[in-house]
């Protein structure tokens, strides 16, 4: 998952799967650990993403918060995990497109469920599905003709900048007009903030990866396996974009049920590290 400029090096080789035919390729040596995957540590890391799509899910239906679009937008960070695991498994072109478009349409649904907290949205849900819908074919049609990787970037880019803005304002609008949550919303604030560092922290360690891939290989060939995995920054991405992903849903089904009157639920940090929702009316 992810965009890169790597192309490959001197340890790079083919195994079971062939020839690379992604336009990309990475910084983790190809077909090292195993013949069978061609990037272990960036294919395996995906599970970050399902753990976390699982955690939402079981909180989700703890406090019943069991709206669908909720749900679409935990299956559609589920596809993106998939296609990742398959594309960094084969360097396939075809499961290149299924980790990288997904991205763009999950980044769609996550501003449709931004736009859609407040009960009096409702009356634009067709103009935002739609706008949003023709967004993702747009982007789609385009990067399949072109296969520019600079595109898609830029395409997601503007979507992630957009949705850190929405629900900056999302939030700020609820301070105003629902006085009655006033002790929640200081813990709105803190969960977007995780969100946010989680996310710069992803973006941080992909650019390590991307721009000085010949220093971090020599790293892992210094340290060995397999506390080389290390330096697999590209495992780290996963890590901080699967958590900046989650607190996302986490935060918009929160701010939902807070609109709709759900006073009862607050959030609550596991361990100091892991935000949860929790309801005192339901059981956890």
């Amino acid at each position: 998952m992810g965009y890169s400029y790597w192309t490959g090096g001197v340890a790079a080789k083919d195994g079971v799967w062939g020839p690379v035919t992604s336009t990309l390729d990475w910084c983790e040596e190809n077909y090292v650990l195993t013949p069978y995957v061609a990037e272990l540590w960036n294919s395996t890391s995906n599970v970050f993403f399902l753990l976390l799509a699982w955690l939402a899910v079981i909180n989700l239906q703890a406090v019943g918060a069991n709206e669908v679009r909720n749900y679409i937008a935990i299956w559609s960070l589920i596809v993106v995990a998939v296609g990742s695991i398959l594309f960094h498994g084969t360097l396939w072109y075809s499961y290149q497109m299924l980790d990288e478009l997904p991205m763009i349409y999950n980044a769609c649904i996550l501003v449709f469920c931004a736009l859609q907290i407040y009960p009096e949205s409702r009356n634009r849900k067709l103009s935002v599905g739609l706008a949003l819908s023709a967004y993702s074919v747009a982007v789609t049609s385009i990067y399949l003709a072109i296969k520019n990787p600079e595109f898609l970037a830029l395409s997601h880019g503007s979507l992630a900048v957009y949705l850190i803005y929405l629900l900056t304002t999302q939030i700020q609008h609820m301070s105003k007009t629902h006085p009655q949550h006033a002790s929640k919303i200081h813990s709105l604030w803190t969960l977007h903030k995780w969100g946010l560092v989680s996310y710069f922290c992803g973006f941080v360690v992909w650019s390590i990866d991307n721009n000085f891939c010949s220093a971090l290989r020599q790293a892992r060939e210094v340290v060995g396996t397999p506390f080389g995995f290390i330096f697999e920054f590209h495992v780290w991405w996963h890590l901080f974009a699967a958590c900046g992903g989650y607190g996302v849903i986490l935060l918009v089904a929160y701010m939902r049920l807070l609109a709709v009157g759900r006073g009862e639920v607050e959030l609550v940090w596991v361990n100091g590290v892991l935000p949860m929702m929790r309801s005192s009316k339901l059981a956890f």
